[in-house]
C-alpha cells in the first residue's frame, strides 16, 4: 500500500511502565485525560475513554472535517451520521474497522520513539484515520509532525479527545 501522511485519533497506545509518565506527557502533548490507563506488568495500555467519545466525537469530528476538508465534504455527514448510532466504544472502533469511509478507518498499530534519558522508549498505537493523504516517497519527519500534531491539539483544545490527535506517515 505505501506510506501515507495521516492525521489520526489514536484510540489506544501501549508503552513500558517504568516510563509510563514521561512518555505518555510527550505523546500525548501533557497530561491526557482523554484515556483510562491500565497496567499489564511491564507494560502500560491506555484506551480512549468510553464517555469522551460519546460525548465528544461527533463535534469534534466535525470542527476537524470542516477545518480540513471545508464544509461542502461529501463523507462528513455520512461518517458523522453513522457514529450517532454507536452506542459504545466497540461500535466506533467496529465502523473504523470495517474501513466504509475514507476518512474514518482503522490503520495498521503504528509506533512512534521516544528519547528517556538514554534510553529509546517505543510506543506502540493504534490509529483510527481521519486523513490520508498521497504515498510519502521520501519519509523525513520529526519535529515538523510534532508541530503539526501540537497545532491540532491547540486548535482543538476545548476538546479532552484533542490530546488523542497524532500527525504521522502511516501505511
Amino acid at each position: 500500500m505505501g506510506q501515507h501522511l495521516t492525521v489520526s485519533l489514536v484510540s489506544s497506545f501501549t508503552t513500558t511502565a517504568a516510563n509510563s509518565p514521561e512518555i505518555v506527557t510527550r505523546f500525548c502533548g501533557g497530561e491526557s485525560a482523554a484515556y483510562r490507563s491500565l497496567e499489564m506488568g511491564d507494560t502500560m495500555r491506555y484506551e480512549l475513554r468510553s464517555d469522551l467519545l460519546q460525548r465528544e466525537l461527533s463535534d469534534l469530528l466535525r470542527a476537524f472535517y470542516d477545518d480540513f476538508y471545508g464544509s461542502d465534504d461529501d463523507e462528513t455527514p455520512a461518517i458523522l451520521a453513522r457514529l450517532r448510532t454507536c452506542a459504545t466504544t466497540a461500535e466506533v472502533l467496529e465502523v473504523a474497522e470495517r474501513k466504509s469511509f475514507y476518512h474514518f478507518q482503522a490503520g495498521l498499530p503504528q509506533t512512534a520513539y521516544f528519547r528517556a534519558g538514554w534510553e529509546e522508549v517505543t510506543v506502540r498505537y493504534q490509529p483510527i484515520f481521519l486523513t490520508l493523504e498521497g504515498k510519502i516517497i521520501m519519509e523525513t519527519y520529526g519535529e515538523h509532525f510534532d508541530y503539526f500534531t501540537e497545532s491540532m491539539r491547540l486548535r482543538y483544545a476545548d476538546f479532552s479527545l484533542a490530546r488523542a490527535l497524532r500527525v504521522a506517515i502511516g501505511e
